[in-house]
């Protein structure tokens, strides 16, 4: 006879507490499927649910040890989750703005905003380009098991499934790397940012 869910939770959130890898990676496992469903519930599009499902993972791990046991792992969980997705609202929805939206200068005159086309002029495509080349060359310097997943979820845009497919490895695998790889990129990213200023 197994042990239900609640038992399985407190021994790997003991576990995980302790710094064992596998722990949280079981715990990542038997509560993603609630998660995608609290994502889904919320009407969050599917080509972000496993983005957003792992950074609530990866915040929830982070501060695993403010975990209140007096609630279950599921709503602290699913709470994490629903932030985490609004803030991804949040930050779609200030990155755009109106196209008939009138602005007050600081001398309250008021203005439109004269839009581009879609189009980059060739300097900010060649801009974009060499940002996206730094990425990538930083994604090159992580180790072969990180930045095989990297490329293959944001260049070649699998689903975790699909990455698990191809890699012939458990989805729960992939998941525990593409957080690991996530984390490392962003350590490499800022690395290289502070060297430049």
């Amino acid at each position: 006879m197994g042990l239900d869910k609640q038992t399985k939770t407190t021994i790997l959130i003991k576990g995980a507490l302790k710094g064992s890898q596998k722990a949280f990676s079981d715990l990542m496992e038997l509560y993603w499927d609630d998660i995608i469903k609290t994502l889904k519930s919320k009407s969050a599009p599917e080509y972000i649910l496993e983005d957003i499902a792992l950074i609530s993972f990866t915040k929830a791990f982070e501060k695993l040890e403010s975990f209140n046991s007096e609630y279950t792992f599921k709503t602290w969980m699913s709470v994490i989750a629903n932030n985490t997705l609004i803030d991804y609202y949040r930050k779609k929805k200030s990155s755009t703005i109106s196209i008939d939206e009138v602005f007050i200068d600081n001398s309250g005159n008021e203005f439109t905003m004269d839009f581009k086309s879609e189009t980059l002029s060739p300097e900010e495509e060649l801009i974009d380009n060499q940002e996206m080349d730094e990425v990538k060359g930083i994604i090159n310097l992580l180790p072969e098991n990180y930045s095989v997943i990297l490329k293959l979820r944001y260049l070649s845009s699998l689903s975790y499934k699909e990455i698990s497919d191809k890699l012939n490895i458990p989805i729960s695998n992939v998941k525990v790397r593409m957080m690991r790889a996530r984390k490392l990129l962003v350590e490499y990213i800022e690395q290289n940012s502070e060297l430049r200023n």
